[in-house]
């Protein structure tokens, strides 16, 4: 009998409780402030999907996509019509305003948006970053005067 190995399924969450809260603000008449914790996916895990995505011919691309966000959600505020706790799954996350969707979409599956500041919790906990610094100067070059002196110019 043939041994098949078999491939590691690249959106199972790992249980080791990493995770991120974001906060979207909302925007009057069109939706409400969403706070959501979740796993976010890993480079690999992002690769992996979108070379699914587009294997695929675009064929069930949205609903791949709401599947692939919901199953990062470890939780969020969204409720129903009745004000009760909606259910995290692809077709409340569907059923999302179409620009709430996207944005939402963008936070918690591509990583692509840091979010809004958190009234709740203030600067410090944007993107990560305990000191209230901004993300992007950690990754940003040195000043060119710092590099001359680097270089002993």
């Amino acid at each position: 009998m043939e041994s098949k190995s078999k491939q590691a399924d690249p959106h199972i969450i790992l249980d080791d409780g990493y995770t991120v809260t974001r906060y979207i603000a909302g925007i009057e008449r069109l939706y409400g402030a969403v706070r959501v914790t979740f796993r976010p996916a890993s480079a690999e895990q992002l690769e992996a999907f979108r070379m699914k995505l587009s294997s695929d011919d675009g064929v069930g691309n949205a609903k791949k996509i709401a599947e692939a966000t919901a199953m990062r959600i470890v939780s969020w505020n969204v409720r129903d019509r009745d004000g009760k706790p909606a259910e995290v799954s692809a077709k409340v996350v569907r059923s999302l305003q179409t620009r709430l969707q996207a944005r939402f979409v963008s936070v918690v599956l591509w990583g692509a948006d840091g979010g809004d500041v958190d009234p709740e919790e203030g600067e410090s906990e944007l993107n990560g970053v305990n000191d209230g610094g901004d993300i992007a100067s950690i990754f940003s070059p040195p000043a060119t005067e710092e590099l001359e002196a680097n270089r002993g110019n």
